[in-house]
This record gives structure tokens, sequence and C-alpha cells, in this order.
């Protein structure tokens, strides 16, 4: 038995051996028959080679000329989009700024509010109807008032909040109500809150803190947080924070520009405060970003195309992203296509 398995070994091996002999002599054949003799099939081959030749470049080429104009639409497109969001962070920095220039700038409002927060509500009720007999006029301009107005013009605006650091209150300010509340919780928690928002000016709202949310359960949003000063003593007598709805940023982009890529929203302290992906949004953003690189190729997650705009005096940064995976995903077509017609036209060549 092992005599035989090692014959019928023996005798597979010669059988290729002459099947490549075989081969061998058959293409020596056809180069004698056809090409050796025969110029004109000579020149055939040739002109067929030399054609897979410069079909292979003119794709190649093209591919190379279509994927830079694929990644120079998309990263102008981010651009725009990051463009068309720096103006509608601009515009709520600046509708937040002229609420406080409003507010100091009339001594009545700014007395008013001082007091408030001074106050105990009862007094502050008080007050309010002493300052109503004595001026005598039916419409008394109050902060709450300004206020509710800014959210009625404000679309993205959620609420404003006052908080008072002398008695521990705060009131919350919507466009359907308004409710005072004592601040419940340890006095440490709420002094470590207001030194957070000191540093940051925005910054995310815990979604249990954000208003309308319940369990953790409600949507992303932003704020901005400023202190109240008294203006004749600058003593340190409150907060304001503005709530903005993230939602409304998504619904501005799309409305405005074709969005490609990523976008992010980034305050000074690196927090990103929106991402069109959701996936950093409240987290510090993990990579390092210098203006001097936007528009150069950036180790990211991968290989990306960075736009980087400062939004005015805000304290905010657009920050728009094209990974090399979209400009990869968005020419797969194209070198599918670029593909099947080089092969077609060698095909023809061949025939």
């Amino acid at each position: 038995m092992p005599g035989l398995r090692k014959g019928c070994t023996l005798g597979a091996e010669v059988t290729i051996i002459e099947q490549g002999v075989f081969h061998i002599f058959r293409l020596r054949q056809f180069y004698l028959n056809h090409l050796k003799r025969k110029m004109f099939n000579k020149i055939v081959v040739l002109y067929s080679t030399v054609m897979i030749v410069l079909f292979a470049i003119a794709a190649t080429l093209v591919y190379q000329y279509q994927t830079q104009r694929i990644l120079r639409e998309q990263t102008d497109a981010n651009l725009k989009s990051a463009h068309v969001l720096n103006i509608y962070l601009s515009r709520q920095y600046e509708g937040i700024q002229n609420i406080f220039q409003q507010i100091y700038g009339d001594a009545t409002l700014s007395d008013e509010l001082i007091y408030f927060l001074n106050n105990e509500y009862e007094s502050y009720l008080k007050y309010r109807l002493d300052l109503y007999t004595r001026t005598g006029e039916q419409r008394l301009r109050s902060f709450n008032t300004l206020l509710k107005n800014y959210l009625e013009q404000e679309s993205s605006a959620r609420s404003v909040s006052i908080y008072s650091y002398p008695n521990n209150f705060y009131m919350h300010i919507s466009r359907t109500n308004q409710q005072l509340n004592n601040e419940a919780g340890s006095k440490n928690k709420w002094e470590t809150w207001f030194a957070r928002r000191e540093q940051h000016s925005w910054d995310t709202m815990p979604q249990n803190e954000s208003s309308g949310s319940s369990g953790g359960s409600g949507p992303r949003s932003y704020s901005y947080s400023r202190e109240l000063k008294d203006p004749w003593t600058l003593n340190r007598v409150g907060m304001m924070n503005v709530e903005f709805d993230a939602r409304q940023i998504s619904s501005w982009l799309e409305s405005r520009a074709s969005v490609k890529g990523r976008i992010l929203v980034l305050n000074a302290q690196g927090t990103v405060i929106y991402d069109s992906e959701d996936e950093y949004y409240g987290q510090t953003y993990p990579y390092h970003l210098e203006q001097e690189k936007a528009g150069d190729w950036v180790e990211l997650d991968e290989p990306s195309k960075v736009n980087i705009l400062n939004v005015g005096n805000a304290g905010l940064s657009v920050v728009g992203i094209v990974s090399q995976s979209l400009i990869k995903e968005s020419t797969e077509s194209l070198r599918t296509g670029l593909i099947l017609v080089t092969l077609v036209f060698m095909a023809a060549s061949f025939a």
C-alpha cells in the first residue's frame, strides 16, 4: 500500500509537469504561427498594449482630478456651513449683550433688578407697588417683561434664569410661565456651579437641569451665563443664565446650507456645546486644533481637513471637519465607473 500511494503521487506530478510543458508548447506555437512571422499581428499586440497603458493612465488622472474636485467641493461646503453657523451664534451673542445694555442703560430697570436680587420676593413686590404708586404710570418697565420680550423674539432661546447670590433663590422665565424657586441642595454645590459658570460663559446644560427635562431625557441644550453686579457698588449680586435649544442649530444649518462633514461648536475651554454627529456633546474635544492649520490635513479620528472660525468676541469657535473616509465614500461610485469603462476599452482593444 505505501508503495502504491507513492506511485500515484509520482504519477500526478508527472501529469502536472506534462500539462505545463504542453501549455508552454502551445504558447510557443502561437508565437511562432501568429507573431514571429506576421508583422501585422505584432503591430496589433503592440497597439493593444499601448492602448491599455494609455487607458490606465487616463483613468488614473481622471480619478485624481475628480477626487481633488470633490475634496474641494466638500471642503468649501463645510466652510460655508461653518460661516452660516458663525453668523447664527454671533447674532445670539449680540442679542444677549443687548439685554444687558438695556438693563444697565436704564436706571429704573437696573435698580429694580438689583433690589430683586438683594431682597426677599415679598419685599420686591412691595417695592414694585410703591414704585407704581409713586410714578403713577400704568405700565412700568420691568426686567422680567424685557426678558419675556427677548424670548418671544429669539426663537432659539428656551428660558432665562436669574440667580440671587444673597438669598439663594432663582427666577426661571420661559415663554409659557414664570417660576420662583429656592435652591435645593448644599450651599457648596450651589457655589461650585456658580464658580464653573464664571469660568465657562458658554457651556452645556445638564439634562436634569435644562428646562422641560425629566430624568435626564431632555433635548440637548447649551447656555450663556454672565454675572450681575450692582452698578453703584460693583458688588456681585447674582447671575443670569440664558438657555438655548441645540436642535435649532441643526434646523438653521439645514435650511441655509448643504451640510458636508462634521460641524462642532467649542467654548473657550474646548468643551463641545454642539456636535452635528452628537458624539462629543458635553465633552472636552480630545484633539488639539490650531488656527494656523486650518485647511490642512490634520490627524484626528482619521486624517481630515479642518476649518476653524472664531465667533467674534463671544468666546466660541466653529469647527468644520471633512474626513478622509467621507471623501472616499463620495468617490466610490466614480472609482467603480472608471474601472468598468477602462475594462470595456481594454476588451475593445483586444477584440
